[in-house]
């Protein structure tokens, strides 16, 4: 099997750019064409909650953009998106570059208006991350049809401080989100008035959103379980068939390039060669829910209140009116972590791994929310006792999280990540187009300039090191990757060896606090 599709991705990855192309452009037609249901949902708002809601997202912009360090955190993956969006921009071709394609694509398109710059993808990233906590709003409120919950659960998201660090880097969880609860919202909307072009335009969106991340293909299984859940005509079934099959069809060849790339990342790691055969998947399964479920019930994630409203609020949902849309949201939460533990544990995660938990904050939220609502409406009190203990709990809840938005391990400064986040423009600036960098990781210098890098290990290839060698500017970039504390012994090794078998002069250097990194000129022993 895994051999076929890497026979299929050698046919179809150069049409990734084009179909990927295609389906943005489908989306806003579509988009279009629909205004008239979605402004009908905008028209049940009244002024006064826009109002809320608007400072409620300036909140979470302010929050995003004055707590946190705004630098790279993955900085060679967040590279290799920027890289690949520089290229489709350029070139209209990925490239050499392998992963899920949506961020990239969308990278490609900001590019293109404010210029290829590390600071426009992790402001891009920022904005989305904004706009989220308003989507939270949509989402919840045709869920709940209770405004004040709505607007609590979208204030409550601005608040969780693993979004508010992530917001501000360029890595794919947030943006990723953005465009699954965008999908949630078309598709709620098509639930509750079955028009064909909102069906088109649900089905469009997730075969968009499915290309940020390949967890987000379970968003395609997801739809079916809400189209089973609120229609029950067979006849129904058949109209669904075209909207659905184009829609993934669409994304097949970013599918097979994702699934073939983690299968080499696998190898490379150790891990099994054949990801997909089934007793691989349901050990990684199972590993990771042991490992890493604990997690999500991480203080800084969701504290213990939150927690225990959450648990209080699923068993309350269940005695509500709208336990279609409750099981539709818990079909959400099983197929995504099915598929987050099924495709992420052929790794082992090892990066702060509440950032792919993110996907399920606003599940966790809306049922936290009904936890204060069961609170509110079923303590054996009088109404105003239970209004006071209902504010009682708001405000704790709200206190439990300030301590861990100003938290330095969420906050704090990293002098060497923001030197790495710099750097790229700063060398553009004053380092000569025609000189050749070598670097252990060269797409954190490429990736949004137009540098010559050339990778420390082909470098060090004798035949590719006397190429290089009779260049008239030839420098070494030594940085965090160089260093024995933070990457893999490996590449230490090969920096070591290149200052070991070259004379290096410095050349130039810059610095962030207590951190300096070098680029030093290569000239023969």
């Amino acid at each position: 099997m895994i051999n076929f599709l890497y026979y299929i991705n050698s046919i179809t990855r150069n049409l990734i750019p084009l179909l990927i192309l295609i389906n943005f452009i489908l989306l806003l037609i579509l988009i279009y064409l629909n205004w008239k249901f979605i402004n009908q949902f905008f028209i049940k708002i009244d002024k006064k909650t826009w109002l809320i809601l608007i400072t409620i997202f300036i909140c979470a912009l302010s929050l995003r953009l004055f707590i946190p360090e705004i630098r790279h955190i993955m900085y060679i993956d967040e590279g290799m998106y920027m890289e690949a969006g520089k290229n489709m921009l350029n070139t209209g071709s990925q490239m050499e570059y392998a992963k899920p394609i949506g961020w990239s694509f969308l990278l490609s398109l900001v590019f293109g208006i404010f210029g290829i710059n590390n600071w426009v993808a992790l402001y891009t990233s920022l904005f989305l991350g904004a706009l989220t906590i308003v989507l939270m709003f949509f989402v919840t409120f045709l869920i709940t049809k209770n405004k004040p919950l709505s607007l609590f659960a979208s204030f409550i998201f601005s608040l969780i401080p693993v979004h508010i660090r992530w917001s501000a880097s360029a890595e794919t969880n947030v943006p990723s989100l953005f465009f699954v609860l965008l999908s949630l919202f078309f598709c709620l909307l098509y639930y509750e008035s079955p028009k064909k072009s909102l069906l088109w335009l649900s089905l469009v969106s997730i075969s968009f959103a499915s290309q940020f991340r390949v967890e987000n293909y379970s968003l395609f299984v997801i739809f079916l379980s809400g189209y089973l859940l609120f229609y029950k005509r067979i006849k129904s079934y058949f109209d669904l068939i075209l909207p659905f099959v184009v829609s993934f069809v669409i994304t097949l060849p970013n599918l097979v390039q994702s699934v073939v790339y983690y299968n080499n990342f696998s190898i490379i790691h150790g891990y099994p060669s054949d990801i997909l055969k089934l007793n691989i998947l349901i050990s990684n399964l199972i590993h990771n829910t042991l490992n890493y479920a604990p997690s999500l019930w991480d203080y800084n994630f969701q504290p213990l209140l939150f927690t225990f409203l959450v648990m209080i609020g699923f068993i309350y949902s269940f005695f509500l009116k709208n336990r279609k849309q409750i099981i539709f949201l818990i079909s959400y939460f099983v197929f995504f972590w099915l598929a987050m533990f099924i495709v992420g544990s052929t790794l082992n995660f090892n990066v702060e791994i509440q950032r792919f938990f993110i996907v399920f904050l606003p599940i966790l939220i809306i049922l936290m929310n009904y936890g204060l609502l069961f609170i509110k409406q079923n303590l054996f009190f009088k109404p105003l006792i239970n209004k006071i203990i209902y504010i009682i709990f708001l405000f704790i809840l709200v206190l439990m999280y300030v301590p861990y938005i100003f938290d330095y391990s969420m906050t704090g400064s990293n002098s060497a990540y923001l030197l790495e986040t710099k750097i790229p423009e700063l060398a553009e600036r004053d380092i000569p187009l025609d000189c050749y960098i070598v670097a252990v990781n060269p797409v954190i210098l490429r990736s949004t300039t137009n540098l010559n890098v050339v990778d420390i290990y082909n470098f060090l290839d004798h035949n590719e090191s006397n190429h290089y060698l009779e260049k008239e500017c030839l420098l070494f970039f030594d940085d965090v990757c160089c260093s024995d504390y933070y990457f893999t012994d490996r590449h230490h090794k090969k920096c070591q060896e290149i200052k070991q078998k070259y004379i290096l002069f410095p050349y130039l250097n810059y610095t962030e606090e207590q951190v300096t990194y070098n680029f030093y000129n290569i000239t023969k022993q």
